[in-house]
């Protein structure tokens, strides 16, 4: 690991960026303060990183700081700058009496290891979690902390040549030292370190070529997915079955009826049956969603045999399936957008209705703006449509509702038995 610059953990959690030079005279790396936090809230454009970035105390991770001494040379003159870790906020100098000063005290209760997941870092690069602007522009001169070493109540105390011991506030109001503050880095004070605060010392840095930033190219990303699938299977009109699922799990409903009081002897009998699945999910990718249905109606007939022209029917039968989602999408470039959603049945037989061609009017609620309805019919025998859901400014998220009812996704028997459907949604900025 290598010494940085003193700052709290919130500095350098979150995927850090952080420049890296190396002297040439002693090949000492020197690690720069953070430019930018890649899993941080302004580079995030989905859930909070906070469980496999953040830091947080982890047991059995803990080692030994104790107390360190630093001999403050005595030809050091007023305004210098002490040979001392460096912090965030401000240089430590020689104050107007530091020939009073003999040794800066350091002491922390303990020191802990944290490591930020980097598998579960590449997991939120892949699903395209992190805006493009934040990884584009690493250069190879930089890298990623992925490990911190922090001093849990680091505590800065000044001893003068008569051993007296003072907090690092009270040495500054001696005269002993001075504290040349820094602009734009108010993220410690002299108060933290005189009374104690925990403080990253020291950092491990991996090399941007260790993640893969060019996994998602995507320039939007579906941050959420809510809904429910529902199927019903209906035959002689009082056997029902019917299902609800949340998430992306199917539902599915199945009956049958035969009639009992058939008279097998003389006449021949079909089965009346209903079946029906049906089911969201994700694609393998995050940045669009498949809506799979299944309708399969038989219905119950019989007739004498040999004389299939007299057939009747004694039980009819039905299967239909819905389907109800929300979703949110946020726009991960650096302009602003028009977003489509583009509606395209991947399998489909040839025939004149289709199960996704009637949805109720889409429901689109921008971040700042009003809800509106979106007609979400067309023409039987299409199997692709396009809506425009309006502008998408970086950053931006807008609210999906889709809504496709039972008497949209429904088949009776007469209809022609059986229609696999799938329906892909994707969306795309323009």
């Amino acid at each position: 690991m290598d010494c940085s610059i003193l700052a709290v953990p919130g500095v350098y959690e979150k995927g850090a960026v952080v420049n890296v030079a190396v002297s040439p005279k002693d090949e000492i790396r020197k690690i720069g303060f953070p430019v930018q936090q890649i899993f941080g809230g302004s580079c995030v454009v989905g859930p909070s990183m906070a469980d496999f970035s953040t830091f947080k105390e982890q047991p059995g991770q803990s080692i030994v700081f104790g107390k360190r001494e630093l001999t403050v040379d005595r030809s050091i003159s007023a305004g210098a700058k002490l040979n001392i870790p460096e912090a965030a906020s401000f240089d430590l100098q020689g104050g107007p009496n530091i020939s009073d000063v003999q040794s800066i005290l350091l002491y922390a209760d303990s020191a802990q290891v944290f490591t930020i997941d980097q598998t579960a870092a590449q997991d939120a690069l892949n699903a395209c979690s992190v805006r493009a602007s934040c990884t584009s522009n690493i250069s190879p001169n930089q890298g990623i902390v992925t490990r911190l070493l922090v001093a849990k109540n680091l505590q800065y105390s000044v001893k003068d040549k008569n051993g007296a011991v003072f907090p690092l506030e009270i040495a500054a109001e001696k005269g002993l030292v001075k504290l040349g503050l820094r602009a734009g880095r108010e993220v410690i004070s002299s108060t933290d370190l005189s009374s104690g605060k925990d403080m990253v010392f020291a950092v491990e840095v991996s090399k941007p070529s260790q993640f893969d930033f060019k996994t998602c190219q995507s320039s939007l990303k579906i941050l959420k997915v809510t809904g429910h699938s529902k199927a019903k299977a209906v035959t002689k009109k009082d056997i029902i079955d019917e299902q609800e699922s949340p998430g992306d799990s199917e539902a599915g409903a199945h009956v049958s009826y035969i009639l009992p009081d058939s008279d097998r002897d003389s006449e021949s009998i079909d089965m009346a049956e209903a079946f029906a699945n049906s089911k969201w999910s994700m694609t393998p990718d995050g940045t669009g969603i498949l809506l799979d249905s299944v309708v399969f109606a038989t219905a119950g007939t019989r007739w004498p045999y040999g004389d299939e022209k007299s057939k009747k029917t004694y039980a009819p039968s039905s299967a239909a399936t819905e389907l109800a989602l929300d979703v949110e999408i946020v726009n991960r470039e650096a302009l602003g957008k028009n977003l489509v959603l583009v509606m395209e049945i991947d399998l489909k037989k040839n025939r004149d209705i289709s199960l996704y061609q009637m949805f109720d009017d889409l429901t689109v609620t921008p971040s700042a703006g009003s809800p509106r309805n979106i007609p979400a019919i067309w023409h039987a025998g299409d199997d692709r449509k396009e809506f425009p859901l309006g502008r998408l400014d970086p950053g931006d998220v807008t609210h999906l509702r889709l809504t496709r009812r039972f008497s949209a996704g429904s088949i009776n028997a007469d209809d022609g038995g059986k229609m696999n459907e799938r329906l892909s949604l994707s969306f795309d900025l323009r």
